[in-house]
């Protein structure tokens, strides 16, 4: 809440001096302006899953939803408007090296993506000489 809201909430007696908010409605209210809030931070996120099924939101859930150690194993989840979905690994490398392959972690979680429908991309940026970038796309 800005400063000028809580002196006003709080001139009203809606808000504690500590910054507890002493009535219900107006905590209902406050709780929902912060979830809509957060709906519009991440409407990007909620449009890509409005996309899937049911079954690719639980898979996804299921895989970047908890709190494991290290990195979630894809850069990017991806859906069109007509329907494909798609999991994404960004990877670079210079002009003489081969990219990167999937780790194993990857490998398994496109496995099971597949399964579901998703389409494994890579892309690739190369470092060429004299500050020259290529990019290419691979699918897995």
């Amino acid at each position: 809440m800005c400063d000028d809201c809580f002196r006003k909430a709080s001139e009203k007696g809606l808000v504690s001096d500590l910054g507890h908010i002493e009535n219900k409605d107006f905590y209902a209210v406050v709780k929902d302006l912060h979830r809509f809030a957060i709906l519009i931070e991440y409407y990007e996120v909620f449009e890509v899953l409005s996309r899937l099924d049911e079954s690719s939101r639980d898979f996804l859930n299921e895989v970047y939803g908890r709190r494991t150690k290290g990195q979630h194993p894809f850069d990017y989840i991806c859906a069109d408007a007509g329907g494909n979905k798609y999991l994404v690994d960004v990877t670079s490398a210079s002009f003489d090296e081969r990219p990167a392959e999937l780790s194993k972690k990857e490998m398994q979680v496109a496995n099971k993506a597949r399964e579901k429908g998703f389409k494994i991309l890579m892309p690739v940026v190369k470092f060429m000489r004299n500050w020259v970038l290529r990019v290419e796309l691979a699918e897995e």
